[in-house]
């Protein structure tokens, strides 16, 4: 039937009819593309995801080369030579304004190589150096410092080394603390009568139970000598012995030992 025979209701039902239906494919349409939409965001992100797993890997694995955490310190690797670090603040001592009843020593073990490491065979290196750099001081004051270069060597069942005494602020503060098989812990005070030289120190000698247990560089601070609230140190260590590494304990007040 012609449409000019239609009645004004009918053509509107006609138009209203063919509006739904193309709503309906409109709709239809929006369907698919927020489908295929949906599925293209599902696919980066998946993507995106792989990738950052994959950053994050490479990352680690890049981290893992050049970082690797001892005894809860981070240790920075370059080809065979190792570097950490090492601050810490020693408390007042008996001559300060709230002197405490408490006066004993402080123990900072800077490093330590273990010859009873799996494959280590008694030895504490092969051909290897170390370096620790020690400052001391006081809220910045000028002259409240001391100032110690400690230069070794680890090499079989010995570890040797000069110190360079840069600066001491007062006599028998600073104190080399050596502990050996076969022998007494033995203790070398720096004194200002050091300063711009060098000191000649075995940490372990030869022959001492064929290296057994463990050669560590200890100074010993006597807290009982600060006439400050506090001191503050800072230790710079590296070394290339793979039987080297920060102590687990770094500052104490109990004598440390070759075999613990």
């Amino acid at each position: 039937m012609s449409s000019d025979n239609l009645t004004i209701t009918e053509r509107l039902t006609n138009v209203a009819a063919r509006a739904n239906v193309l709503c309906d494919t409109v709709q239809q349409q929006i369907g698919n593309i927020n489908s295929t939409l949906g599925s293209k965001i599902a696919e980066v992100d998946t993507k995106v995801n792989h990738s950052q797993e994959q950053l994050d890997t490479n990352f680690n694995n890049l981290k893992n080369g050049l970082v690797e955490t001892i005894n809860g310190v981070d240790v920075f690797k370059e080809g065979v030579t190792k570097r950490f670090s090492v601050k810490a603040r020693l408390n007042v001592g008996a001559n300060g304004s709230n002197a405490p009843a408490d006066i004993d020593p402080y123990y900072v073990n800077l490093i330590e190589f273990d010859a009873d490491h799996d494959g280590a065979d008694g030895n504490f290196g092969g051909g290897d150096r170390f370096k620790c750099d020690f400052f001391m001081e006081h809220r910045g004051s000028v002259g409240i410092f001391d100032h110690i270069i400690i230069n070794g060597s680890s090499s079989l069942d010995r570890v040797s080394a000069y110190i360079e005494v840069k600066k001491v602020f007062k006599d028998n503060v600073v104190k080399l603390y050596i502990s050996e098989p076969g022998s007494d812990p033995r203790e070398i005070s720096i004194t200002k009568a050091d300063e711009g030289k060098t000191l000649d120190v075995f940490f372990r000698q030869a022959n001492r139970n064929l290296g057994a247990g463990r050669a560590r560089v200890t100074l010993k601070i006597e807290k009982k000598d600060f006439t400050e609230m506090h001191r503050d140190f800072l230790a710079q260590c590296e070394y290339s012995s793979i039987y080297g590494r920060p102590c687990v304990y770094r500052v104490t007040q109990t004598p440390p030992s070759w075999d613990q």
